[in-house]
């Protein structure tokens, strides 16, 4: 839920981004949050947008990562 309240915190108009926050805040945050983005098409493709961006940030974080683990594996062995 943390990537729909990123989101949430770039959205400049008032009453939207208050609504959107109340939307995480009540039960069923999930549910809540792509009820609106229904109601906000405009929105809704950037949030696609951000959430790509967040997924593949994520993969090259995790790919580095691995990468320096496997790295140091072989460093351990001289």
């Amino acid at each position: 839920m943390q990537s729909n309240g990123n989101f949430v915190s770039t959205i400049e108009d008032v009453l939207t981004h208050t609504r959107f926050t109340d939307a995480l805040s009540y039960k069923g945050p999930f549910r809540n949050f792509n009820n609106l983005l229904h109601d906000h098409p405009e929105l809704r493709e950037k949030w696609f947008a951000y959430k790509n961006a967040r997924y593949i940030a994520y993969v090259k974080q995790t790919i580095a990562f691995e990468n320096n683990d496997f790295e140091s594996d072989f460093d351990d062995d001289e």
